[in-house]
């Protein structure tokens, strides 16, 4: 069952590690989140949003610095748990129109 509100949509499998695909996210406002992931591992999923990468400069390594964010963790929690439900539920769905 997708979340009230919430669309999963252009959803684009992509198999690696824990992710499994990429897709874009509607909110009840408009806007519009490009670029978010979904991942699945050990019975959970979760949804990645969308994020930028840089080098950091103390390790040299790829990394992502975070382009939205949340006020608290509730209000991460809420909205994950939203976004998750929708995107499984259009996952689900291509899955079974395949």
């Amino acid at each position: 069952m997708s979340a009230p509100g919430l669309l999963a949509t252009n959803l684009r499998r992509h198999e690696k590690n824990t992710l499994r695909a990429f897709f874009d996210l509607e909110l009840p406002s408009g806007l519009l989140l490009r670029g978010c992931t979904l991942h699945f591992s050990h019975d959970r999923h979760w949804v990645g949003l969308p994020g930028r990468p840089y080098k950091d400069a103390a390790t040299g390594k790829d990394t992502w610095a975070a382009i939205v964010d949340f006020r608290d963790k509730p209000t991460r929690d809420k909205f994950q748990q939203l976004a998750t439900d929708a995107a499984v539920a259009a996952w689900r769905k291509q899955e079974a129109a395949a």
